[in-house]
């Protein structure tokens, strides 16, 4: 959950921040990111009832990744493409927001635990800014250095903008991908002590992998109590 809400604060603020620099229309990027958050967030309550908590959360995120990948790969021109995309990254990652809270809640039995996660989701809010920026102040770096090597390089290249959507693809995916390891709280009974909340393994990936290895176990031994 630390990693999840680290992706989420991360992914949410960094692709705001990173949109506005795909076309040379500040003010309508900036409001197509905010636009969408609307229907992010009223779907986000339904989604989570009806396809349950980590679905939701670990589908978002990779959904995001995707989206965020296409628009680091894309051709820059037509901007709308990039442009498109990006607003679907910020569409999913916006559902995530709206899952985390009520998701980490569910987990643990303790409110401080949201507020542990919550602190570390900030460690993603304060990444995001620097990886959105990144690419302008790579270009400050090699204009006031002058390094030949970098300057070879670049000679008649244009660093792409959409470069730190990539970072949040990767970011994105992995922890997407790591959350389906999280038990399914919906429509379950939420744990009021520790002990409650070990024994939610059971409602995980992992308790059916086990599952599974029981069944392939061999049958040739019998048990003392019924040879007797």
């Amino acid at each position: 959950m630390f990693l999840a809400w680290i992706a989420a604060v991360m992914g949410y603020y960094g692709i705001t921040f990173a949109a506005t620099n795909l076309s040379d229309d500040f003010f309508l990027n900036y409001e197509l990111a905010m636009a969408v958050e609307i229907p992010a967030y009223i779907s986000g309550i339904f989604l989570v009832d009806k396809l349950g908590r980590r679905p939701t959360l670990s589908g978002g995120l990779i959904a995001s990744g995707v989206a965020c990948l296409i628009t680091g790969l894309v051709p820059e021109d037509p901007p709308a493409i990039r442009i498109t995309f990006s607003m679907l990254g910020k569409l999913f990652i916006s559902c995530v927001m709206a899952t985390v809270y009520s998701y980490t809640s569910d987990l643990f039995p303790t409110s401080a635990a949201v507020g542990l996660c919550s602190t570390f989701g900030r460690v993603g809010g304060i990444l995001a800014p620097i990886i959105a920026t990144a690419v302008s102040k790579l270009r400050k770096i090699l204009r006031y250095w002058r390094l030949p090597e970098f300057t070879a390089y670049t000679q008649g290249r244009k660093i792409d903008p959409a470069l730190p959507f990539i970072v949040f693809a990767g970011v994105n995916l992995s922890v997407g991908l790591l959350c389906l390891l999280l038990p399914e709280t919906n429509k379950t009974t939420l744990p009021d002590t520790v002990e409650e909340a070990e024994e939610m393994e059971k409602y995980t990936l992992s308790c059916l992998r086990r599952s599974k290895n029981r069944m392939e176990e061999p049958k040739g031994t019998i048990d003392d109590s019924v040879s007797m």
